[in-house]
């Protein structure tokens, strides 16, 4: 049994344990029952919260994207989730008010050097803390210099490309560091499906032009979410309750 079971199996015989033993111990002792019981209820609380603090049991990489009509989908802004990945990571991320797993860019920025890094998952570097990913790392190194971690986990070079245009007189960075995984990246320009459609790429021939195609609408989901569920099965939202 792992260690969420052995969590869900105690939760459950505390629940069943405890008021069996306070009727028997405390028959006539109705005040001393209701203190047991709430201070049993107020433990669990306690616990709950800990826990979504603290140490996250529930994935909720997907609830962190939505879906964007010209990039495909993008993160959601100044957002918090949970990233669980069993025996290797358990932390939370956070974006900040651009929409990118970053901190927030200094106020005055523009008396800084700015370095742009772009890229997927592996400059997004969702799998380790925030004080952890490389940009951070880079930044905290470089004087004077802010290095914006515009990365978004899936996103091929199309998506990239458009993110750049978006963005370039906006931010004017000094330095612009693209990274590319050719495992897959040149495969996504040509369209698929991630969490959301994407952009692709297309080759006009009858103008010999390279042409950039917006993604189709979203498609409905297929199942509801694990938050959608009714309200006598309000437990499903425990963190105590869920595994992974």
């Amino acid at each position: 049994m792992d260690e969420i079971g052995i969590i869900k199996v105690s939760i459950l015989a505390l629940c069943i344990v405890l008021p069996i033993l306070s009727l028997f111990f405390f028959r006539n002792k109705r005040k001393e029952i209701v203190l047991v019981l709430f201070s049993f209820t107020f433990s669990i609380f306690i616990v709950e919260v800990f826990v979504q603090l603290f140490y996250p049991l529930k994935m909720e990489h997907n609830q962190m994207f939505e879906y964007d009509p010209y990039l495909g989908w993008r993160f959601i802004s100044n957002k918090r989730g949970a990233m669980v990945y069993p025996k290797e990571a358990r932390h939370y991320i956070k974006t900040n008010s651009l929409g990118f797993r970053d901190n927030s860019p200094p106020e005055d920025m523009d008396n800084h050097k700015k370095v742009l890094v772009i890229g997927d998952s592996f400059v997004s570097n969702i799998a380790v803390k925030d004080s952890e990913v490389f940009t951070e790392v880079m930044e905290r190194q470089l004087k004077n210099t802010a290095v914006l971690n515009f990365g978004v986990p899936g996103y091929g070079q199309v998506q990239q490309y458009l993110l750049l245009k978006k963005w370039l007189d906006k931010i004017n960075p000094d330095l612009i560091i693209l990274v590319i995984y050719v495992r897959n990246d040149f495969c996504d320009n040509v369209g698929g499906f991630w969490l959301h459609p994407r952009p692709n790429a297309s080759w006009d021939e009858e103008s010999s032009n390279l042409k950039i195609n917006p993604p189709p609408p979203p498609q409905p989901r297929l199942a509801k979410e694990s938050t959608d569920v009714p309200f006598w099965k309000f437990y499903n939202k425990s963190r105590l309750w869920i595994s992974q």
